[in-house]
């Protein structure tokens, strides 16, 4: 997800790899949607994330974008349902005590269309291929990416997606039994990146 603030820079043919620093602003979103067979739900995620730097290697004539280091950290713990008992088996489900960590790793992105330069308040479309892990379970990911230009040195990305719980290895508790817990969940993003 931190892709977004390399492009302003990178689409200005940069052929060596780049080093930025960047901070995930405090308005940013994360959760995790499902539902059940009475209801639905939602887990926000709490956490506050440190500044942090990654590498990228930008491709001037297909415009792909190669990371290093593009690693998005979240506590099992700072996901929040607002019902404590949900919170309780949600972390057991998840194997927060040997796990506790949900990792984001970028490993590139390329954009749909072809772009000159990031317009205000615009939103462009990527495709990011990354590894997410989970419970322990690192599985590669495709997500679709929106990224617009929000402010001077700010980019926002938005993105969902649905993955499988079982595919991570991982069976969904329910606090009371006669509650059953559908497999796919929604992982989404909007995150607020700003360059330091």
């Amino acid at each position: 997800m931190i892709f977004s603030i390399l492009i302003s820079y990178l689409l200005l043919f940069v052929e060596k790899p780049v080093t930025l620093n960047y901070q995930i602003d405090d308005r940013s979103v994360l959760s995790l949607e499902g539902s059940t067979n009475i209801t639905d739900f939602r887990c926000g995620c709490k956490d506050k994330f440190s500044k942090a730097s990654l590498t990228a290697d930008f491709n001037k004539y297909s415009k792909h974008v190669d990371f290093q280091n593009a690693q998005l950290n979240i506590r099992t713990t700072a996901l929040d349902c607002n019902n404590r008992l949900m919170n309780k088996d949600l972390y057991t489900s998840l194997k927060a005590e040997t796990h506790p960590q949900i990792k984001v790793e970028i490993i590139n992105a390329i954009p749909k269309s072809s772009i000159k330069e990031f317009e205000q308040n615009k939103a462009y479309d990527y495709t990011a291929v990354t590894i997410i892990t989970i419970a322990g379970k690192a599985m590669a990911q495709v997500l679709d990416v929106k990224i617009s230009k929000v402010g001077q040195n700010a980019f926002k990305l938005k993105s969902t997606k649905k993955i499988s719980m079982s595919e991570y290895g991982i069976t969904p508790k329910s606090p009371i039994r006669l509650i059953k817990i559908d497999d796919k969940v929604d992982i989404n993003f909007e995150l607020i990146v700003k360059l330091n």
